[in-house]
Order: C-alpha cells, then sequence, then structure tokens
C-alpha cells in the first residue's frame, strides 16, 4: 500500500511538471504571438502614416504646381497688360505726329481742325457784353487782366465775365495811357492831370507842369512823362511811389517815344529834331542814377542815326536790349552797338509794323491774291534769335494792334488773334463792323459803336 501511494504520488508529480512545461510554453508562445501582433500593428500604422505623408506631399505638391501655374497665368496677364499699354501709347503718339505733321503742312486741315478740334472758332454768342451807353463820351483802355471804361471821370475796370472789379473817380475825359503787367499810367492828353493805378488801386495822382503829349511805365511802375511847354520838351522819371527821380530838358528837340529798362537804371528816348529843315533823329539812353546827382553827365549813350531816318518807338525788353523802330528798319542795341533785324523799305505793300511785344517785331505786308483780292502775310521776328515766322490770312487787314505775345488783325467783321510763333489763337467772327481793339493781359475787348464784347485768348 505504501509503495503503490509512493508511485501515485511520483505520477502525479510529473504531471504537474508536465502541466508546468505546458503552461510555459504557451505563455512563451502567447508573448510570442502578441510581439508579432504588436509588430504588425506598429507595421500597419507605419503604413498608414506613410500613406499620410504621401497624400500630404502629394497635396503639397498638388498645391504647389497649382501656385505656379497661377503665378505664371499672373505673370502673362500682366506682360499682356504692359503690352496692350505699351501698345495705345504707341498708337496715341502715332496718331498725334500724324495730326501734327498734317496740321502743320496742310492748311485746309489746320483751318478744320482750328475750329472743329481745337474749338478756336468763336462768335458773338461766346462772347460776354459791356453796353455802352454814351460812344462818343466813352474812352476804353487796357490794365493788366483788366479792362477800363472811362466815362464822366469814372473808370470802371471789368474782368473777362464783364464782373466789375473797381470804380475809381480820375478827373480825364480825353485820355493817354500805358500799361505793363500790374501797373497802369494815364493822363489827360494836353492836359496836366496823370495818374498811376495797380491792380485796382490809385497809388499816386499829379499836376504837372507842362501838357502831357506821351506816357510810359515799366513792370515795377517807373513812369516817365512827356511834357510840351512854349519853348522846349520835358521829361520827368517818377518810381511807383510817386517821387520824382530826374526831370530832363530838351531845348531843340522833341521826344516821340521813351521806356525805361524792367531793372529801373535806364531810361531811353527817341527824339527829332526842329532846329533845321532836314529832320535828324537821335536814340539817347540816360543812367537814371547819374541823372539824380548833380553837374553830372547823366546821358551814357547817343545813336545819331543815319541817312535822315524818321524814330517813331523804342521799347526795352526784359534781357536790357532796346528795341528802335524807324521808318525804315528795325533795329537792336546792346551794348551800345545798334543792329538791323527787320528791313521796312524793301516792300512798298507794308500797311503796318510795330516793336510793342515782348520780344518780338513784325510787319504786316499785303499780297495781291488775284484780280479783286489780296492777302494779309505778317512776318515776326524773335529779337533774341532773330528766328522768323510768317502767318498769312486771307483778306486785307484794316489795323493791328500788339500786345505781350499777341497780334490781333482786325479783318473789318473778323478778328485773328495770332502769337509771335506766327500760331493761330484764336478767330472771331462778328456780324458787325468792328470798330476797334484793345488787348490786355489774355483778354481782348472788341469796340462798336454801342457795346464792348470780352473775350479769354
Amino acid at each position: 500500500m505504501g509503495l503503490m501511494q509512493s508511485f501515485l504520488l511520483l505520477d502525479n508529480m510529473d504531471k504537474e511538471k508536465k502541466n508546468k512545461v505546458i503552461n510555459f510554453k504557451n505563455f512563451i508562445k502567447s508573448k510570442k504571438n502578441n510581439k508579432n501582433f504588436n509588430n504588425n500593428n506598429n507595421i500597419v500604422k507605419n503604413t498608414n502614416d506613410d500613406l499620410l505623408i504621401n497624400e500630404e506631399r502629394k497635396g503639397n505638391l498638388k498645391e504647389k504646381g497649382q501656385n505656379n501655374i497661377n503665378s505664371e497665368t499672373k505673370r502673362l496677364s500682366n506682360k499682356s497688360k504692359r503690352i496692350l499699354i505699351i501698345s495705345a501709347i504707341s498708337i496715341i503718339l502715332i496718331i498725334i505726329l500724324i495730326l501734327v505733321i498734317v496740321y502743320l503742312a496742310n492748311e485746309n486741315a489746320r483751318e478744320f481742325m482750328d475750329k472743329y478740334l481745337f474749338g478756336k472758332n468763336i462768335s458773338e454768342e461766346n462772347a460776354e457784353v459791356i453796353e455802352m451807353e454814351n460812344e462818343n463820351g466813352t474812352r476804353v483802355v487796357g490794365n493788366g487782366k483788366l479792362l477800363g471804361v472811362l466815362e464822366n471821370n469814372i473808370l470802371k475796370q471789368y474782368n473777362v465775365n464783364a464782373k466789375m472789379e473797381s470804380e475809381l473817380n480820375v478827373e480825364i475825359n480825353n485820355p493817354i495811357s500805358d500799361y505793363k503787367d500790374r501797373y497802369l499810367v494815364i493822363g489827360q492828353k494836353g492836359g496836366n492831370k496823370a495818374y498811376l493805378i495797380k491792380d485796382s488801386k490809385i497809388l499816386w495822382e499829379k499836376e504837372l507842369e507842362g501838357n502831357i503829349s506821351q506816357v510810359s511805365v515799366n513792370k515795377n511802375g517807373y513812369t516817365s512823362i512827356t511834357l510840351t511847354g512854349a519853348y522846349r520838351t520835358m521829361v520827368d522819371v517818377y518810381d511807383a511811389g510817386g517821387n520824382k527821380l530826374t526831370r530832363i530838358y530838351l531845348a531843340n528837340t522833341i521826344a516821340v517815344d521813351t521806356s525805361i529798362s524792367s531793372d529801373n537804371k535806364y531810361l531811353a528816348f527817341a527824339e527829332i529834331s526842329t532846329s533845321s529843315t532836314s529832320t535828324k533823329s537821335n536814340i539817347k539812353i540816360l543812367s537814371i542814377d547819374k541823372a539824380k546827382q548833380e553837374n553830372t553827365e547823366a546821358i551814357i549813350y547817343t545813336y545819331e542815326v543815319p541817312d535822315s531816318a524818321l524814330a517813331i518807338n523804342v521799347n526795352y525788353i526784359d534781357n536790357g536790349k532796346l528795341v528802335c523802330m524807324f521808318d525804315s528798319s528795325v533795329q537792336v542795341i546792346e551794348n551800345n552797338t545798334p543792329k538791323t533785324i527787320m528791313d521796312l523799305k524793301e516792300d512798298k505793300n507794308i500797311s503796318f509794323a510795330g516793336i510793342d511785344l515782348y520780344d518780338s517785331t513784325f510787319k504786316a505786308i499785303e499780297e495781291s491774291s488775284g484780280l479783286f483780292s489780296a492777302n494779309t502775310k505778317v512776318e515776326i521776328i524773335n529779337i533774341n534769335n532773330e528766328k522768323k515766322n510768317v502767318y498769312t490770312v486771307k483778306s486785307v487787314a484794316k489795323s493791328v494792334k500788339t500786345n505781350g505775345n499777341v497780334i490781333a488783325l482786325n479783318l473789318g467783321t473778323e478778328i485773328e488773334f495770332i502769337d509771335t510763333n506766327g500760331w493761330l489763337i484764336k478767330r472771331y467772327n462778328s456780324s458787325s463792323e468792328v470798330k476797334d481793339i484793345i488787348l490786355c493781359d489774355g483778354l481782348a475787348g472788341i469796340i462798336y459803336k454801342d457795346k464792348i464784347e470780352l473775350i479769354s485768348l
């Protein structure tokens, strides 16, 4: 019995060991399976991550490609716009160039473009009107950008819109006047009353010793007034404040015109000798500073005009050159040396000439254009470079007025305003005969018997 139990005990022990071995093997196998599972999971996870990265990369590549496409499209679009802009500008420039060439070369095309493209043709409907109640008692004068109407010792000044800017009391009924820039000197012709006006204000008024025959003013308000007496001629010079700077006495000559330089240093005057049967002209330049000193010779230059030429006008331009007009020529004096720049005797059909411009002189020549028709050719010469410009109008000029760089040709019922470069500024058409023209700065007054029409230039 004890031996049998011993064998049974051993047998149970062997079974337990086997079970433990089996369990250990199963445990090991389970561990391996778990590791493989985890490995598989990691592989799947890694695979999924790789797929996501690849998808993200594909998305980025796609987005980058789309951006590149958009950028290239935008670049091509901007390039196309630039090409279109350059092409448009080129076409516009070509059209302008063609128009300029046609305008310069073809007279009919020029007239057409002046009328319909540039609007240079104007008529009475485009003008502002000032009514005149008394034709015989009304005088019109220019004053810078204003036009003055003098009646009953009242000077009313109007702008280009016919609006009255000022009303001044002046004891003048037969005016002689001159203006430069913002200054107007006005005197009683043959009388002794004179005024200097700046814009719309009277700076000074004077009663002078003698009868006023001529007045002149420069752009700074310096004024010269020529007076005639019983035995001699005098020229008074005043500054803008009305202070008398000097008086010149002419014993045997008369002064026909005067001009003060723009730097206020010199007075030039044209004189004609009256001491003999023959006419003799001189141009003299006086130093104003020296004239203010006693016992000092103030005349610094005298030009004895040859060939008995008759002096008519003198005019200082801004650079100090003195322009002199004679009945036979226009000459310029610079550094005390005269030089002829325009001949007035070579053509017998010269109808008008003048030097009262900024830097030019002109002459108007009547030329036959048919059996019963004629043209007026205007030759304009620049004082500084002597360049000549020509303008021709298909009619005969009845009168000519000048101011600044504007020449107005009165053709009767039509006025052509041209500049000193020979180009049309405006063409004015009227239904009735024009009596006179007054030129101001940027403004023209067309004078009729009972009204004044104002146009902008």
